[in-house]
């Protein structure tokens, strides 16, 4: 008797774009091919004080926070290229607490963190 196929509409790929993290976006594209599924991208930023003091002052995003949405966006570009839907989130806090609020807040079947080059189902 062959079981039912599991109902995946989000895959959550949450990434601090280093090169261990290449294979975890595979992983993720592979799956979301698989499933038909939205690759949610989500990358935790740690501003420093003198980055949010820029911001602040400012009213503009600060260099470090215009490089994380532009790599986010180099990602995504890619991947949709290969047909899939994809949603780009650069969201501040500790990469711990952004991804669990991620998780709960998508409700996600599979979380795909790139921060050690590790996999969690």
């Amino acid at each position: 008797m062959m079981s039912a196929k599991p109902e995946v509409k989000r895959i959550l790929f949450a990434t601090d774009f280093l090169g261990s993290s290449h294979l975890a976006l595979d992983y993720a594209v592979a799956f979301a091919q698989h499933f038909k599924a939205t690759i949610i991208m989500l990358h935790a930023l740690e501003l420093l004080y003198p980055a949010t003091e820029v911001e602040i002052e400012t009213s503009r995003p600060s260099v470090t926070r215009k490089d994380a949405l532009e790599r986010m966006e180099a990602i995504a570009y890619r991947v949709r290229c290969t047909g899939l839907e994809v949603e780009t989130f650069v969201e501040d806090g500790i990469p711990h607490e952004v991804i669990l609020r991620a998780v709960t807040f998508i409700q996600s079947i599979f979380s795909f963190l790139a921060f050690t080059g590790s996999i969690v189902e």
